[in-house]
């Protein structure tokens, strides 16, 4: 009778463990995917991703410590969505910092466009020699410098891009 609980327990272990490897599989998956959107990064140093991906890579080896230690198909479920879910949030949390700095140096930059743009009309209006038709092409054609300036500022995807304009 031991035998039979030796071969059980051997089957068992052996099924557990193909379960594992499966899920440390899924796991590597998703860590390479997180890794992908921190690359994806535009406003980042290499050294920034590289630091970011390195916590992904942390947190990779926590779920699949935890993962190995699971005793069960749940038990090695609970652990592969828990790490999912880890590394998941910080990526996430990670390009939504990324996203709210470039877009508060987008704006910034565009006030300061629509700023130098009104001072520049400003010194165009106090311009005494010139027509008020002269006036108002002037001031068109620094509106349309303006625009294409704050375009420009819109499409960029990181700050040496945004200071170029």
């Amino acid at each position: 009778m031991n035998s039979i609980f030796k071969d059980a327990k051997t089957n068992h272990d052996t099924d557990l463990q193909a379960y594992k490897d499966k899920k440390i599989d899924d796991l590597n998956n998703s860590a390479n995917a997180d890794k992908k959107v921190i690359d994806g990064l535009t406003n980042l140093t290499d050294a920034e991703k590289n630091t970011m991906k390195a916590t992904i890579d942390a947190k990779l080896n926590t779920a699949i410590a935890q993962l190995e230690a699971a005793n069960s198909n749940a038990a090695a479920d609970s652990a592969t969505a828990n790490g999912q879910q880890d590394m998941d949030s910080y990526t996430n949390q990670q390009k939504s910092n990324h996203d709210t700095g470039l877009q508060k140096a987008k704006n910034l930059a565009n006030q300061q466009i629509d700023s130098q743009g009104a001072a520049i009309k400003a010194q165009i209006d106090g311009l005494t020699n010139l027509s008020d038709d002269a006036k108002t092409a002037a001031k068109a054609s620094v509106d349309k410098q303006i625009a294409a300036a704050n375009d420009a500022i819109n499409a960029a995807n990181n700050q040496s891009d945004i200071s170029k304009n």
